[in-house]
């Protein structure tokens, strides 16, 4: 486990040991063990980039596969790390329908700006498992462990807000979108049984107990297996045949699935398939996993003989024509990039979009939105406006 800006490197054995690595400190540095984390096998991590520096982690929460959250700091300098390492379980996550518990396959922290009203120390903790998402919102303390209070309320006091997706798939993922800006993230995406969920994320005055999604999502993975369309306009897809992916990328407009034999594109405005490059699995091999530079953005993609980078290029350029057909004005404009062309197409949907909704009063918009589009299309006011003079018998 590498944290974004590539300083402190975590590495867990399956013999529950971690170890860690940074280019802080020593010269050469050297793998060193943390024996304060042994007997946890390591499945996530959420960075802490407030407090983080080259010669410390700050405050960060491990997952694990007991479904335990834990808070330990890791200080790089020599001779300190035994001092100054510890880890603390400060929550642990419901059991799943068996009784048993769900590893903690997902976890972020961010702190609330100060804009938002949430004042200074308040945290927004996301947590995922291969079937729910939790939520923890709440304000952390000065001492020496700092999240312990703010998930003890979610014991005592303030109910836990979760959402359950049931699946049968193992290795979920969390990401989220951006990364490389101190600014809170605007979105993110969970790798579920059941498909990709996606959601914004609105950083407001919300409480503990309340929720930070805004458009929610599930991106079904029948999208991946689409080839064409019957009669009826219904896509041929059987469920039984569904592949789960096994890797998860996410960008401002895509989520980035990866399959043993393929990697697939899907837009997460209109859950549209639109890149799909497939793997000679025979010659080269399965793929194994797919990781983001956070900085960069450029995704990686390693298998069992190859290492393939994508950089995601003018992703945004029809995404203009996605939010016209969705009757998102203001954001077509927005992405139609000063092309006066696409500008003109936008101009005339609106006005269209007034007389079919009836919003005859506003005539002068609808001129306008006219007059926008083409100056030929004058002649279709006059005509709109006796249209609706005669219908009310004016």
């Amino acid at each position: 486990f590498q944290d974004p800006k590539a300083q402190h490197l975590v590495i867990c054995m399956e013999s529950k040991e971690s170890y860690y690595l940074t280019k802080g400190g020593a010269k050469r540095p050297q793998p060193r063990l943390l024996p304060k984390l042994k007997g946890h096998l390591i499945e996530s991590i959420a960075w802490n980039k407030t407090e983080q520096t080259e010669q410390s982690t700050g405050a960060i929460l491990i997952g694990t596969n007991a479904g335990y959250i834990c808070e330990t700091v890791i200080d790089a300098q020599e001779g300190l790390i035994k001092k100054k390492l510890y880890c603390v379980e400060v929550y642990q996550l419901m059991y799943d329908m068996t009784g048993s518990p769900e590893p903690v396959t997902g976890l972020h922290m961010e702190l609330f700006p100060h804009r938002s009203g949430g004042g200074e120390g308040k945290w927004f903790v996301l947590a995922t498992t291969p079937c729910r998402i939790y939520q923890f919102i709440g304000h952390v303390s000065r001492g020496d462990v700092q999240f312990q209070d703010m998930f003890f309320i979610f014991n005592d006091s303030v109910k836990i807000q979760f959402q359950e997706i049931p699946g049968t798939l193992k290795d979920s993922k969390l990401c989220v979108w951006p990364t490389n800006t101190p600014d809170p993230p605007s979105a993110f995406a969970w790798l579920t049984g059941a498909g990709v969920y996606y959601s914004t994320l609105i950083f407001g005055d919300q409480e503990p107990g309340e929720s930070l999604f805004v458009e929610k999502n599930l991106i079904p993975y029948s999208v991946v297996s689409e080839t064409g369309e019957d009669k009826d306009g219904k896509v041929e897809w059987n469920q039984k045949d569904t592949v789960l992916p096994i890797g998860l990328s996410l960008t401002k407009f895509h989520c980035v699935l990866l399959f043993r034999d393929k990697i697939v594109a899907i837009c997460h405005l209109n859950n549209k398939k639109v890149f799909e490059e497939p793997f000679n699995v025979r010659r080269n091999g399965p793929l194994y996993a797919m990781t983001t530079d956070p900085i960069s953005g450029c995704i990686w993609t390693h298998g069992k003989l190859n290492l393939q980078s994508y950089i995601p290029f003018r992703e945004s350029r029809n995404v203009w024509r996605i939010y016209l057909d969705q009757d998102r004005f203001e954001q077509a404009q927005r992405y139609a990039e000063g092309n006066q062309n696409n500008l003109d197409i936008i101009s005339v949907r609106q006005a269209e979009h007034y007389f079919k909704k009836g919003k005859y009063e506003d005539r002068f918009e609808q001129a306008q939105r006219y007059a926008e589009g083409n100056q030929n299309n004058l002649d279709i006011i006059s005509v709109r406006q006796a249209e609706h003079y005669f219908k009310k018998g004016k």
